[in-house]
């Protein structure tokens, strides 16, 4: 092993992996000379690094803890659902705390591990739904902590239609980095499916915690039947729970370690 070395944890929720890389303290050698975005893109290649949809970088300052998060394109991420149920985890074997508190660019998160699953309360704005059009199709776009598209439609024809998904991915009222396109299929009043493109990712995920928070908001809204929601991802199941006016969500589920290890500066070259 080199002198320098790195320690990283890998984490899964609901298919959706995670690499943590503890920053409350400077990083050594080479790994503090990359830029992080550089370094998440080295690490979550599945070929040549470690391989996952994003790396937080886990930091301290005096209010207290919060997270750096990148997708695996090396850009920036306000809000990733599925990553704050993972740092709960994080937290549960570095910190030695059942319950973590820490801030996002989209507000403030406290995870809570109870058993396998961990419970995330999120604190962001009330998610405006803003109906808009391409190709004669109407679809919701939708902030939950990050911008979503959420389309109707069957999970697997939706997934066929890339034509669609470009159009939806860098729809001009979707800002400049454009959206997540998130598809939803109702299969009751509480009871959705749902599937995401993910931006910075550029692909489907097997789950994504804001849109699945996006699917349920504009679920409910459609069923006009409350505030909580069951929602099936392809990489499981999720329960969604909106404080009134849909102000701030708790999502639950899964999330586990998948492994711990010490990487040299050998993976920069």
């Amino acid at each position: 092993m080199s002198a320098a070395h790195l320690s990283i944890s890998k984490l899964v929720a609901t298919g959706n992996d995670f690499i943590f890389i503890d920053a409350r303290g400077p990083l050594e050698g080479a790994f503090a000379r990359i830029s992080r975005d550089e370094l998440t893109k080295r690490l979550c290649d599945r070929h040549f690094g470690v391989g996952a949809d994003g790396v937080v970088f886990v930091t301290q300052d005096a209010q207290g803890l919060a997270w750096d998060f990148f997708n695996n394109d090396g850009s920036h991420a306000e809000m990733c659902g599925n990553a704050t149920r993972c740092m709960g985890r994080w937290a549960q074997d570095v910190l030695h705390v059942p319950s973590v508190e820490f801030k996002t660019a989209a507000g403030k998160v406290v995870a809570t591990v109870e058993g396998e699953n961990v419970v995330s309360k999120l604190d962001f704005v009330h998610p405006q739904l803003k109906w808009i059009y391409a190709d004669n199709h109407r679809a919701a776009l939708v902030n939950t902590g990050v911008p979503h598209v959420v389309v109707q439609d069957k999970i697997e024809d939706a997934k066929a239609n890339w034509q669609a998904i470009k159009s939806w991915r860098f729809h001009p009222e979707a800002g400049i980095k454009g959206a997540n396109v998130t598809f939803l299929e109702i299969e009751g009043p509480t009871k959705f499916k749902t599937v995401t493109f993910e931006r910075g990712v550029e692909d489907f995920t097997l789950a994504c915690g804001t849109g699945v928070l996006a699917a349920a908001a504009v679920g409910l809204v459609d069923q006009k039947s409350g505030f909580d929601a069951e929602v099936v991802a392809p990489g499981g199941k999720l329960r969604v729970h909106f404080n009134r006016d849909f102000n701030g969500a708790v999502l639950a589920g899964p999330a586990r370690l998948v492994f711990k290890t010490v990487l040299g500066e050998e993976i920069l070259r």
